[in-house]
């Protein structure tokens, strides 16, 4: 038998495995720009929440600031960007002097959530949430 027919089909094959081995190099480029692109959203998202949450601590700084008296005056649900916003005054003790001058502590949280799913695309529920001390002079 003449070798060059028993040849005869091998490109063929060769050509397939080609085909097939660049189409799944493609679909995983393609799965691996998909999760880069989940990714940086999310860290974006993170980012803001972070931010929300912390603009909710200075809703509760300029509370207390102001003419707010008590720890439950202060709490708040707000919405800012997409974000639940929801401040807690977690404590208030009692007064504490320090210098001759009195103070009153107050300990806040805040915390900035979105679910996933709906129409903001996300996969993964975000949430960041901040605390801060507050001392506030206490007027005589």
């Amino acid at each position: 038998m003449n070798p060059i027919r028993q040849q005869h089909g091998v490109s063929l094959i060769a050509a397939l495995f080609v085909i097939v081995a660049l189409g799944a190099l493609a679909a995983v480029m393609g799965q691996l720009a998909t999760t880069q692109q989940l990714t940086t959203r999310d860290a974006v998202e993170g980012k803001q929440a972070w931010y929300a949450a912390r603009a909710g601590l200075e809703v509760a700084r300029y509370r207390l600031v102001g003419d707010q008296d008590e720890c439950s005056d202060v709490d708040a649900k707000l919405d800012w960007a997409g974000f639940k916003v929801t401040v807690l005054c977690e404590a208030k003790s009692s007064v504490v002097a320090e210098g001759g001058v009195a103070y009153e502590i107050f300990r806040i949280k805040s915390t900035a959530e979105k679910s996933a799913g709906g129409d903001n695309g996300l996969i993964n529920p975000i949430k960041r949430e901040a605390r801060a001390t507050i001392w506030r002079e206490v007027s005589e």
